[in-house]
């Protein structure tokens, strides 16, 4: 029985065998480091667009510049969460604005029922007329909302 044991061990059939992902990874990290260090060609160099906002068109995500006559292809508020932007609060459901930190269930129907009663909110001083929000929590609410 040791015999074969030891006829195993010879073979390699008991060595793990070796994973390559972590060279793979490693080298096309340094390869794409590389790439971006390498200088550009003039007439490439040219070519650069400056640095622009994402807008939702046709149900695509696409580039958009800072031009006034785009803002209206707004970013659906669903999405923002995904793309780390503040969440729109004037069209915001319900359950999305439960998503936020310090509101709840009930604080996001408050503000959805005030925002059909009343109107859009125009800055965030305006919230501070929904039951249950107080100075604290509209400083708190301030870096998560946008009032677009």
């Amino acid at each position: 029985m040791s015999s074969r044991h030891d006829a195993n061990a010879n073979t390699g059939l008991n060595r793990p065998k070796k994973d390559s992902r972590v060279e793979v990874l490693l080298f096309l990290g340094i390869l794409f480091l590389l790439v971006g260090l390498l200088p550009e060609k003039k007439e490439h160099a040219q070519a650069r667009v400056a640095p622009s906002t994402l807008c939702f068109e046709n149900h695509q995500l696409v580039t958009c510049s800072h031009r006034p006559d785009e803002y209206d292809k707004k970013l659906p508020a669903e999405l923002t969460p995904f793309l780390f932007e503040p969440i729109p609060i004037n069209s915001s459901s319900a359950e999305l604005l439960e998503t936020i930190p310090g509101i709840g269930k009930t604080l996001s129907s408050d503000i959805v029922k005030y925002r059909q009663n009343s109107g859009l909110f125009e800055k965030p001083r305006d919230l501070l007329q929904v039951k249950g929000v107080g100075e604290k929590r509209l400083a708190m609410l301030r870096k998560h909302v946008s009032f677009q």
